[in-house]
């Protein structure tokens, strides 16, 4: 029975490091997507392409409950990779322009460079506490909060859809009024501002439409960033080695889906489900903290500049 169950447990293993290995294909999705828009519009399409995998996450966690009770747990897998197949195919019709790449491989001295990129880290260092807030939350512990609340197990769909919804038309406007409104730096500060603020009340709420009315609004808040943080990722960056820098972003801001949780995590074990909270909400004002910060010293290095000159 022992190796039977850790046969299972290798097999599971393998499917999702498989899984993870084509989840990699979203670098170059987005990339593609990107050079169909010019560089005026880049925010645009970042915004256009997160509202997009915003819904398919909530049609994904909506429907996968009736499909489980309809069909049994095996059947959204199923189910998902019936979808994937369907991708394949639609893929075969995505046009491509073969003049706007780099036909030559990047080498290691420019590939360091990439990385290196002072836009690229602050954007994906950024990246790394906002995905650390939304997976200690929404992705985390929010549920959670919820049942402790009082809410039913069938009503945990309602905070869903309550912070996902939101979300999913924040990261539309996100790019075609905000930061035209606000500029990018200010909105982010405003948007992590705001975030913090959303999640450190989480615990506080003692009251269904609260909880929700809350979640609908950090939702909303969180959305502003991710479209944002996709376009200044890789705005700096030549077309030629953009794939590059998007990927170097991806891997690093995923320290924050791993990181986020598992501190919140300890914290709960100890403090009780309020410390996680409080703890998400601490990573928003980190990155208002060192926007500050950023911001005072490219004052001072202009200053500096301009009176050399």
């Amino acid at each position: 029975m022992t190796f039977a169950w850790a046969d299972s447990l290798g097999w599971i293993l393998l499917a999702r490091s498989l899984a993870g290995v084509a989840a990699a294909t979203w670098v170059a999705f987005t990339i593609l997507f990107s050079s169909y828009f010019s560089e005026y519009d880049l925010h645009r399409a970042m915004g256009s392409i997160s509202l997009a995998v915003v819904l398919a996450q909530l049609l994904g966690m909506v429907v996968s409950g009736y499909i489980v009770d309809l069909w049994g747990w095996h059947a959204p897998f199923y189910v998902g990779g019936i979808i994937g197949f369907v991708g394949i195919v639609l893929s075969l019709f995505i046009y491509e322009s073969k003049e706007d790449f780099q036909k030559e491989p990047i080498q290691l001295k420019e590939l360091l460079s990439v990385m290196l990129e002072p836009a690229l880290l602050k954007v994906s260092f950024l990246s790394i506490l906002a995905h650390g807030i939304i997976f200690s939350t929404m992705f985390g512990f929010t549920p959670a909060f919820a049942l402790k609340l009082g809410l039913h197990t069938d009503e945990i769909s309602m905070v869903i859809f309550s912070f996902m919804i939101p979300h999913a038309i924040a990261t539309i406007l996100s790019g075609k009024i905000f930061v035209p409104l606000f500029g990018q730096w200010k909105l982010l500060k405003l948007a992590f501002a705001l975030t913090a603020i959303f999640t450190v009340c989480t615990p506080l709420i003692e009251t269904k439409g609260l909880l929700f009315l809350i979640q609908g609004l950090n939702g909303f808040s969180l959305g502003i960033l991710f479209p944002l943080f996709l376009g200044m990722a890789v705005e700096t960056i030549s077309l030629g080695k953009r794939a590059t820098a998007m990927g170097a972003y991806q891997a690093i801001y995923a320290i924050g889906m791993f990181a986020g949780p598992f501190i919140a995590g300890i914290l709960i074990s100890h403090l009780g489900i309020s410390a996680g909270f409080y703890f998400a909400g601490s990573l928003g004002l980190t990155a208002v903290f060192f926007m500050i910060v950023w911001s005072r010293l490219e004052r001072k290095a202009t200053k500096h500049n301009l009176k050399m000159n």
